[in-house]
């Protein structure tokens, strides 16, 4: 994450490392050790967090997505309603994750991929739409 985010600075990744991954919330359920921090796990996790709600559906490599999805998330977060709907987002779905207790265990292995065990439940459309679990 750390290449990525010299080589895409701009208003997104500022919004990630300060608006979200400073998140109070956040940090309480994800639990990243300082060890991932230094390696900004948090901070891609969160990168991935975004592009997957927006779109999941790309055929290129997911470095390629990502990079592409940075660059063109830096040249909209330039307009404050933008930043401020994708905050509210992810503050909603954290509330939900916490208020129903969906996450059982975290972990993160040795190949930064982090694995988070959640319960199950069949919901087609959680409070404003955001999160889908089937």
């Amino acid at each position: 994450m750390e290449i990525k985010k010299g080589a895409n600075e701009g208003e997104f990744i500022a919004f990630i490392y300060k608006d979200c991954a400073e998140n109070t919330v956040f940090n309480d359920l994800s639990q990243f050790n300082t060890l991932d921090e230094l390696r900004a796990y948090k901070e891609e996790f969160l990168v991935k967090y975004f592009a997957f709600a927006d779109d999941m559906d790309f055929e290129d490599s997911i470095v390629h997505y990502l990079d592409q999805y940075l660059t063109h998330k830096n040249t909209l977060f330039d307009d404050d309603t933008v930043k401020d709907g994708y905050l509210e987002q992810f503050t909603t779905m954290l509330d939900f994750v916490k208020n129903n207790n969906l996450i059982k265990d975290i972990s993160i292995n040795r190949k930064n991929r982090l694995k988070l065990d959640v319960q199950v439940f069949d919901i087609e459309k959680v409070e404003s739409g955001i999160l889908r679990l089937l």
